[in-house]
């Protein structure tokens, strides 16, 4: 039975020639315990699919051979590329995180800052802020907190 098994796997695999009898010479001699090795695990009895997996495990299916592997695909990159992409993100995280030290967040203080500025304009050229145009970039102001969503 056990020899039987191994025929039919290897005539399904479509392996002849010296391969074929090196396979066969393998399983018959008792150096692969090839049938047992190409079983399915034992299905679990208390399992409420066990006679459905039985019978579907018994079953003969079509076994591939090496004629039906397809070519490789021609839209895969090879290790190469894979590799000059990774350089390139590398490359790319660097230099951002060195124009980040290079230009560090402002501060979020924008009064202090504009107080610093309005400090350095000569006594005669500062133009006062006209109240319109106060009262205009206030109420500008306010219709976009309004309209602000707080994040979630």
């Amino acid at each position: 039975m056990r020899e039987a098994s191994i025929l039919r796997m290897i005539r399904q695999a479509g392996v002849r020639g010296p391969l074929g009898t090196l396979v066969l010479a393998l399983g018959l001699g008792g150096c692969a315990d090839v049938n047992r090795a190409l079983e399915p695990p034992p299905v679990n009895p208390s399992s409420p699919i066990a006679a459905y997996a039985d019978r579907v495990a018994q079953e003969p299916y079509p076994m591939p051979n090496l004629i039906t592997i397809p070519p490789k695909p021609t839209d895969v990159r090879d290790a190469s590329a894979y590799r000059a992409a990774v350089v390139d993100e590398v490359s790319l995280r660097r230099n951002l995180l060195a124009w980040r030290a290079a230009h560090p967040e402002s501060d979020p203080n924008t009064e202090a800052w504009a107080a610093q500025q309005r400090a350095r304009i000569p006594p005669g050229q500062a133009v006062p802020v006209a109240q319109s145009h106060e009262a205009d970039a206030e109420a500008f102001a306010k219709k976009l907190r309004d309209a602000a969503v707080k994040p979630q």
